[in-house]
């Protein structure tokens, strides 16, 4: 089952075994198996309603968004397939329509501002009185704007440090001179 469950990133295998332990305690506390699509057709309208219901708490109960709620659906699809049961969610069109409804009740999504050579002109002129914590500020906002990294790949994030096979390196870059021959 190792093999079937390292088809996705590590990042996205921890957060379906999240989804799938919430998944498991959910269909327990209704007395009901957490595998789906097993006990033969006659229970397959069930079944639906029960996930109907498992997204309806994770919306208006929990308060989720439409990705964390997609997320909890191709976890369940995820887990069902690699320990062999069929696609749970496959013939489940009002389970899809309720999360195109969610999608489409929180609207478009705002767009984040860009960042202009002045704002890092702002940090640099602001920060340079802050002594060293100044310099690895300035070292580091411009590292991201001139390579266009996420914060995950420049800042360490829930105490968990740098993945260093995703992050960008010194030993990565290399300076070169740019050199036009006089004509």
């Amino acid at each position: 089952m190792e093999l079937l469950l390292g088809t996705v990133a590590p990042s996205t295998n921890a957060s379906y075994k999240r989804a799938w332990t919430n998944w498991t305690r959910y269909a327990r506390a209704r007395q009901r198996s957490p595998l789906l699509g097993i006990n033969g057709a006659g229970v397959a309208a069930e079944e639906e309603m029960m996930l109907m219901e498992y997204l309806l708490m994770l919306r208006k109960d929990l308060g989720k968004g439409h990705s964390s709620v997609k997320t909890r659906l191709m976890a369940l699809r995820h887990y069902h397939l690699a320990v062999g049961p069929p696609d749970p969610l496959a013939n489940c069109s009002r389970v899809w329509m309720a999360l195109r409804s969610i999608k489409r009740e929180e609207g478009s999504p705002v767009r984040k501002l860009l960042v202009h050579p002045e704002m890092l002109q702002w940090v640099h002129d602001t920060s340079s009185t802050h002594g060293d914590y100044g310099v690895v500020l300035r070292a580091a906002l411009k590292t991201r704007f001139f390579f266009l990294l996420r914060a995950g790949k420049y800042v360490a994030t829930q105490g968990q440090g740098w993945d260093p096979r995703t992050i960008l390196l010194g030993k990565d870059t290399h300076a070169c001179l740019l050199y036009t021959s006089p004509s």
